[in-house]
């Protein structure tokens, strides 16, 4: 026999195999936490310089943001700083946690807030320590009673504080223990002017 021979086998090509393998991967689905928004918005008398004013522009703000379809189901509630005269009288809180347009859902509640913006003019100074603890006091507060929402306080200014306690260190431990014992959290925005944007910055 020829050693050829002996070695020589058939030939098979290849074919595919199809293997079905069920492979489990884990993964976390993000549900967004139902929230309330409480706007305190300064309107102090530095709010109407420039133009266009500082007010117009965070009126704007404000309506485009009630207004918009993305915000439908948000719940909102806005108050303005400072309060009154005399000022000093507020600045633990108490007339800032009460909200001049009181908190409802959106849509139905923008035009409320629309309203109350356009009957609304600036004057006054800027007691930023009032305005935080009203925010604070009302977020705890609401949290309190509505136990599956998120209460958030929004500070709009554009200046330094110049009523009440003006010690950013103060003001910055009132944001600091809502958000340590409460849960609270408080953003910021700063409007063009003298504002401190250090201070927004660390209150934030």
């Amino acid at each position: 026999m020829d050693f050829d021979d002996f070695c020589a086998g058939e030939k098979v090509d290849p074919e595919p195999v199809e293997i079905k393998v069920e492979t489990r991967v884990p993964f976390e689905v993000l549900v967004p936490e139902p929230i309330a928004v409480y706007i305190m918005l300064d309107k102090s008398g530095s709010m109407n310089d420039e133009m266009p004013t500082k007010w117009d522009v965070a009126v704007k703000a404000i309506n485009t943001f009630v207004n918009d379809p993305n915000s439908d189901f948000i719940d909102v509630a806005l108050q303005y700083f400072p309060f009154a005269f005399p000022f000093g009288e507020y600045c633990d809180g108490t007339a800032y946690a009460v909200p001049a347009v009181p908190m409802g859902a959106l849509p139905d509640n923008a035009e409320n807030i629309s309203n109350s913006l356009a009957q609304t003019f600036p004057d006054g100074y800027t007691p930023v320590e009032g305005a935080l603890r009203g925010l604070t006091q009302f977020c705890i507060q609401y949290q309190a009673q509505v136990s599956d929402k998120k209460c958030v306080g929004v500070l709009i200014s554009d200046g330094r504080p110049t009523m009440c306690n003006e010690n950013s260190d103060v003001l910055i431990d009132i944001a600091a223990s809502s958000y340590d014992k409460h849960d609270v959290r408080i953003f910021t925005v700063g409007m063009q002017g003298d504002t401190d944007f250090d201070l927004l910055d660390q209150i934030a």
